[in-house]
């Protein structure tokens, strides 16, 4: 009788592996594919600087026939108006990238994990520090 509850207990184990291998994974998420990072975005704006504040944000990005990616992000003031911002084309090489601006008067950092969007801007290095936070969402 012990023998058949081993054996019993053998194949139920067994099945369970089986089933287990046999489930759909997940598409790995491959930064490089200009396909991966389209789409619309929607979130915040947070700025800190001798005027700081939140405001809400969105962003549109697109390929391009090259294989580069045109991020185009705005968010609207606390006077009600919009500013837009249209970074050139950049050519994806990972879901983080770091750019310097402005030969070095600051920097632009973008991190992407297929579904949150995160955009850093940090500038005027030598005239006051301003750091925009972009935290978007795929919609």
């Amino acid at each position: 009788m012990i023998h058949l509850s081993k054996l019993t207990l053998s194949f139920f184990l067994l099945g369970l592996v089986l089933l287990s291998s046999c489930k759909e994974d997940e598409p790995m998420l491959d930064c490089t594919l200009s396909t991966d990072w389209v789409g619309s975005y929607e979130g915040t704006k947070t700025r800190e600087a001798v005027t700081s504040g939140t405001f809400d944000a969105n962003a549109v990005i697109t390929s391009q026939s090259d294989g580069t990616i045109v991020i185009v992000y705005s968010f609207v003031n606390s006077d009600g108006s919009t500013d837009t911002i249209t970074l050139d084309p950049i050519n994806p090489t990972a879901c983080v990238m770091n750019f310097e601006l402005n030969g070095g008067e600051g920097t632009l950092d973008i991190d992407y994990d297929g579904t949150n969007l995160t955009i850093v801007e940090f500038t005027g290095m030598n005239l006051g520090a301003v750091r925009c936070t972009y935290e978007l969402t795929k919609i």
